[in-house]
């Protein structure tokens, strides 16, 4: 963040993943954020969260508050950690196999109004599948639905 008037602009990449989104890539971005204790670690059997900076100034910072909260992941859940993340790969390629598969099924089903996923051949963003695991729907409400 080179302008000290511009507040830092973070992002929370936890459903997405680093799998699908790459938030420092993005121009702005200047801290990404995930939860490693969902995908990332895949067994539900650690506590760890992650922050990412380009910037060597907001790291240096992190760093220290890391140092005195004493929060550095154990070895054991370090280990962990890095065992979820070798099946990262196919874990979501299966989460956007199944995704897509509930998308086009709610799409069709005559009591939901709109389904929004980017796989979606339909959806004004279409990417073709394989774009994470959250759908979105609107149903039919009311007495004629």
């Amino acid at each position: 963040n080179d302008n000290p008037n511009r507040p830092w602009v973070m992002v929370d990449g936890t459903f997405a993943t680093p799998y699908h989104m790459r938030s420092l890539d993005f121009p702005g971005i200047d801290v990404a954020i995930q939860s490693c204790t969902k995908y990332l670690g895949g067994h539900s059997d650690i506590l760890a969260g992650s922050v990412s900076s380009l910037s060597p100034e907001f790291c240096h910072g992190l760093a220290k508050v890391q140092k005195l909260i004493t929060a550095p992941l154990n070895p054991m859940d370090s280990y962990l950690l890095m065992r979820g993340i070798r099946t990262l790969d196919v874990r979501m390629q299966r989460h956007g196999e199944n995704a897509l598969q509930v998308a086009n099924m709610l799409e069709a089903h005559p009591l939901v109004e709109s389904t929004f996923y980017p796989g979606l051949s339909s959806h004004p963003d279409n990417t073709g599948g394989g774009d994470g695991c959250l759908v979105s729907e609107a149903f039919r409400v009311g007495r004629d639905s």
